[in-house]
């Protein structure tokens, strides 16, 4: 009889590891799930935040006149820096894409 209690007690014993083990493994998942969704609600809020500066500045270019036709498409967009834009056509224009 006290050897079957004996095995009892182990196998209570063990099974409260590995529910320990699986309590604590699910609680870094969770924790890991927490960061993940920070960085994805970060990450989406700057996407964001930046459509809004390029929907602004789009409304505010056909509000004050009339883009010049000259103008590359992707500085219309306002999406690089003038500094970004000539280095932009000095390589399409190494490429032989755009004359300048």
């Amino acid at each position: 009889m006290f050897g079957s209690s004996r095995k009892l007690e182990q196998r209570v014993k063990s099974l409260e590891e590995s529910l320990g083990r699986l309590e604590r493994a699910f609680q870094q998942l969770d924790l890991e799930w927490v960061n993940a969704y920070g960085k994805f609600r970060k990450i989406a809020s700057r996407i964001s935040h930046d459509q809004d500066v390029i929907d602004s500045r789009e409304a505010n270019r056909s509000n004050g006149g009339a883009e010049s036709e000259s103008a590359s498409p992707v500085s219309a967009a306002g999406r690089f820096t003038p500094h970004q834009v000539q280095v932009q056509q000095q390589i399409l224009k190494r490429r032989g894409g755009v004359p300048q």
